[in-house]
């Protein structure tokens, strides 16, 4: 039962992505903790975001400039192997709260992302701090992308080329970590037999954002999905706090 809920969650996820771009691993990795657990679910993401930004990396036209995004994925793949290395030492319940606050900052992010104004200069400082977020964050909770969407919400320009970039920056991010992850011990037996399960069905999840772009609203899609999320990751929080609490007051 549970390989076959993390299949749905895998298209729900994929679906979301295809649609705005981003988003995998903020729908799937707080709906899949509840099932297999926060490291697990946050491994298995981070191997089928691989193969899900590539797909949508390669069926997007048109593609931004790779000069344009490479400054913030050599920040971003920089910074991952730390939060590789926190979510390999950090307990089951720390990493339920990371998880689910990464989410719950997420989802504000997720909603204003929509919003763009007139592109302005990038400041090298703020680049770098996005990159640094996005890798440490990739690492630790699969959630590269907030931080990138508030960077290019901060800095503007046209839908289309906001797109693009963030596409791009997915795909180049998504590869190196998933390396890093496997360097690490972190893609066991477990994590490839859910993964495997799981892409065809989050193949079928892009096909379907890939319409869902043509026939509803991104900020409907966005919305509905970010109330699911939310839901989980409170469910998340009330799950993992008491033993959190519990161990702090027993220390």
């Amino acid at each position: 039962m549970d390989v076959a809920l993390v299949m749905l969650c895998a298209a729900l996820a994929a679906a979301v992505q295809s649609t705005v771009a981003f988003g995998f691993s903020l729908v799937f990795v707080p709906l899949a903790t509840l099932l297999i657990g926060p490291r697990d679910a946050v491994v298995v993401s981070i191997t089928l975001s691989t193969v899900i930004a590539t797909i949508i990396y390669l069926e997007h036209l048109p593609r931004a400039r790779l000069r344009s995004v490479a400054p913030l994925a050599a920040a971003g793949i920089a910074a991952t192997p730390l939060g590789i290395v926190l979510l390999a030492v950090a307990d089951e319940q720390l990493l339920r709260l990371i998880v689910a606050a990464g989410v719950l900052a997420g989802v504000p992010t997720t909603l204003a992302s929509e919003h763009r104004h007139e592109a302005s200069r990038e400041p090298l400082p703020a680049l770098i701090a996005a990159g640094l977020a996005s890798g440490v964050l990739r690492g630790a909770t699969s959630f590269a992308g907030p931080p990138i969407v508030l960077y290019q919400h901060w800095v503007g320009g046209a839908p289309a080329e906001l797109r693009a970039r963030l596409i791009l920056y997915m795909v180049l991010i998504a590869v190196p970590g998933f390396g890093m992850a496997a360097g690490a011990g972190l893609v066991t037996q477990r994590v490839i037999t859910l993964a495997g399960a799981s892409l065809p069905i989050a193949v079928v999840g892009v096909l379907v954002g890939r319409v869902a772009r043509t026939r509803f609203s991104a900020e409907w899609f966005r919305r509905a999905s970010m109330a699911v999320l939310t839901a989980s990751a409170l469910a998340a929080v009330a799950a993992a706090l008491p033993a959190v609490l519990g161990r702090a007051g027993g220390g």
